[in-house]
């Protein structure tokens, strides 16, 4: 904590908002602790952000560089018709239900919106994956906007045009000089790790349209099946593994949701049968899923 360089994995920073929440009784403290700080406390990502020209430039290069401070993250900006949908999702399968995390992190995106673009921006909306039934008034308070939860994917959606918005501290000097560094960060730390996470992440993303295969894979990572296969296999694993990993994790987070039903809990990890979700769970824990949640 004293290493000003120092890396905290992102799944235990995950888990430490959660237990700052349950500790402070607080079902809202990633929103509480979000509006309270800096953007620019999340450093050399920060200032790289608001040295960018416009408001697009900023959210795609932090998209582009967001490895340089946490590997947990993916980002993705696309525009629809009129829209501009700014997207985050968590890699980590046994993260991604973290909805502090999740939370905090939007209300940490919108303030920095906010201060590149030099005034309070507000969107046409905000969704969220997860679920919350209470404490509404507080979000749609700082984003000042609707914010759905429940939804397909957690995003910030704002008019096309305000992409094009003049930062207030754009100097491209600047913004030169810390690209270089971002990039020299990245070239240090090396890649490999991250390639595990980012199957890791296309996998869990595909996974409710049935079984994705190393070909769709490799194809959105910009690499041929052959060259993710030979470097999966220098990191020790292999597409298939990383498949069975990302369903056996996925499947114990499903079975803890109240109401968890087998056939849905297959459709979602991508099982064309229930019985073969069945025989893959006792593959992986030696019990039936229903043992598995009687036993719970």
């Amino acid at each position: 904590m004293k290493d000003p360089d120092g890396r905290i994995p992102f799944a235990k920073q995950a888990a430490l908002f959660e237990s700052a929440a349950n500790h402070l009784n607080d079902p809202c403290f990633g929103l509480h602790f979000g509006s309270g700080a800096d953007p620019l406390d999340i450093g050399l990502l920060g200032y790289m952000g608001t040295s960018s020209p416009t408001l697009g430039d900023s959210l795609r290069n932090i998209i582009t560089y967001v490895r340089v401070s946490t590997e947990g993250v993916h980002g993705k900006l696309t525009v629809e018709d009129q829209l501009a949908f700014f997207t985050v999702e968590i890699i980590d399968p046994q993260t991604r239900h973290r909805q502090q995390m999740y939370e905090f992190g939007l209300v940490m995106i919108m303030s920095f919106m906010r201060l590149v673009a030099g005034r309070r921006l507000i969107p046409e909306w905000v969704e969220f994956r997860h679920n919350r039934a209470e404490d509404l008034e507080g979000f749609e308070r700082f984003f000042g906007c609707s914010v759905r939860f429940g939804q397909r994917k957690t995003s910030i959606v704002l008019k096309r045009d305000l992409l094009d918005l003049r930062s207030k501290s754009a100097d491209e000097r600047l913004l030169r000089i810390l690209k270089g560094y971002c990039e020299e960060i990245l070239a240090k730390r090396g890649d490999k790790a991250d390639l595990k996470d980012e199957v890791e992440y296309l996998v869990a993303s595909h996974l409710q349209a049935g079984t994705p295969t190393s070909q769709l894979v490799a194809r959105e990572l910009g690499m041929s099946e052959r060259t993710m296969a030979r470097r999966l296999v220098g990191l020790g694993t292999s597409f298939g593994q990383i498949l069975d990993g990302v369903r056996h994790q996925l499947a114990l987070r499903y079975l803890g949701e109240p109401n968890a039903r087998t056939s849905q809990i297959a459709y979602l990890l991508g099982y064309s049968e229930p019985s073969a979700f069945n025989h893959a769970f006792r593959r992986w824990t030696g019990v039936s899923p229903s043992e598995f949640v009687s036993a719970a």
